[in-house]
């Protein structure tokens, strides 16, 4: 059992994010299995990924039960097949894109000028530029008041008695934030999305901060920072296929999960473009004498070649994995069981983290890793489900109406600790285990 990875012990599910058959998000409340989906729509009763049999199982139970699905927040379903699609795209074949993303652009850009003038207000830069001094410092964004005041008074536009919105050239950081969030299309409940959530191993609450996936995906292929140069076609051409035979692998599109991929996912050729999504995880440390990591989900397109991808502004960050302390967790979970009258709080708040379905731990260590990635990679579901989404695509000078982006997950980036997790792969390579797992 040694060679045998914590996944294959002690758990069989496992994340299928390509071959889930999503149609509604609220569809799906049942007794028989446990599975909630108020909260989420990837998560069982227990916070545990669900693969694509026990999805398809359950669907088609409420469907008998239920006679008939009721869709108040999504898009309209009805071009949607419900059949298992895990071993054949012929589902997907049969389904159309999804418009929102292309619509939600189109209707910020019909809005921008009735809202906004082409200039920023006046003074307004000098308060960006103060914000964006501060942060590339690492100073106290808190500052940002405090040097403001000390503006004001020296250049006497305020006495020291005065508050600093007694002047009309002051402005608020949250309300230049906010400003700055609707005039650049950032607003909307669409980015810094906060949801709690019970982790299956360590039975503790933790906030997962994350983004749409739909607004990402607009803002990086909006990005006007992006040239023609900086994207990855086979002769200039978006709709060209990859060649027969490939002699050299030199890129994301010269590989073989490329290829392949295309072969199956692509059923219109003049219409249709293959998007890969390249994600990268990796933790980063937030000080020299701070253990507190900050693991962030980005992502980027298969499209852009690889020098374009080294830059910073081509890749989007879609959520954070926060950082829990396992021994932490074990260590009030014992003061709890000890008896102690001191132990009562901490026992309520375990119970509070633990959940109202009843949830003690015990599942792997590495399910937890899942269960927060599964809340992230959420709102990619829709596109996934469905054909792809619709855009208009402006490359090399010339514009391509109704071009349908078909996106797919090649690979993700990371370090041999998130592999493992993601794996299901034992991170101990001591003495102790048997073989490696490759």
């Amino acid at each position: 059992m040694q060679g045998k990875s914590w996944a294959q012990q002690q758990s069989t599910r496992r994340l299928e994010f390509l071959t889930l058959s999503l149609p509604n998000k609220h569809i799906c409340n049942s007794n028989k299995t446990g599975i909630d989906f108020n909260n989420s729509t990837v998560l069982d009763g227990n916070n545990v990924p669900i693969c694509c049999n026990e999805y398809d199982h359950l669907l088609y139970n409420n469907q008998d039960d239920q006679g008939s699905f009721e869709d108040n927040n999504w898009l309209n379903d009805s071009d949607v097949s419900i059949e298992p699609n895990c071993d054949s795209n012929d589902g997907i074949e049969n389904s159309l894109p999804i418009d929102s993303v292309r619509d939600n652009f189109e209707a910020y850009c019909a809005s921008i000028s009735r809202r906004f003038v082409d200039e920023l207000p006046a003074k307004a830069g000098e308060a960006i530029e103060l914000l964006s001094i501060l942060r590339k410092t690492s100073a106290p964004l808190g500052l940002y008041e405090i040097i403001m005041k000390w503006h004001f008074f020296s250049m006497q536009q305020i006495l020291r008695h005065q508050r600093m919105s007694d002047t009309s050239h002051f402005f608020n950081r949250n309300g230049l934030y906010k400003y700055l969030f609707s005039r650049y299309h950032m607003d909307g409940g669409r980015y810094n999305i906060k949801k709690e959530i019970t982790l299956p191993s360590l039975a503790v609450t933790v906030k997962i901060v994350h983004h749409d996936a739909m607004a990402s995906f607009e803002s990086l292929l909006t990005d006007p920072r992006i040239k023609d140069e900086d994207y990855l076609f086979f002769d200039n051409d978006p709709f060209v296929p990859p060649p027969s035979h490939i002699p050299i692998i030199s890129d994301v599109n010269t590989g073989k999960v490329y290829t392949e991929t295309y072969k199956k996912l692509i059923t219109k050729p003049d219409k249709q473009i293959l998007l890969p999504v390249i994600f990268y995880i990796d933790g980063a440390a937030t000080g020299h004498f701070v253990d507190l990591n900050i693991t962030a989900v980005k992502f980027t397109f298969g499209i852009f070649n690889r020098k374009a991808r080294e830059k910073n502004h081509m890749w989007r960050t879609l959520g954070y994995i926060p950082e829990v302390w396992a021994k932490r967790c074990r260590g009030r979970r014992i003061f709890v069981n000890s008896g102690h009258k001191d132990a009562e709080i901490q026992r309520h708040a375990l119970e509070v983290d633990s959940g109202r379905n009843g949830m003690s731990g015990g599942a792997v260590p590495a399910q937890d890793l899942h269960t927060i990635l599964a809340l992230i990679w959420e709102s990619m579901l829709p596109m996934m489900q469905k054909q792809g989404f619709g855009w208009d695509f402006f490359y090399n000078g010339k514009l391509y109406n109704d071009v349908e982006f078909i996106p797919f997950v090649p690979f993700i980036s990371c370090d041999t600790a998130e592999a493992d997790k993601l794996c299901g792969s034992y991170s101990s390579r001591a003495n102790g285990v048997s073989q490696l797992c490759r």
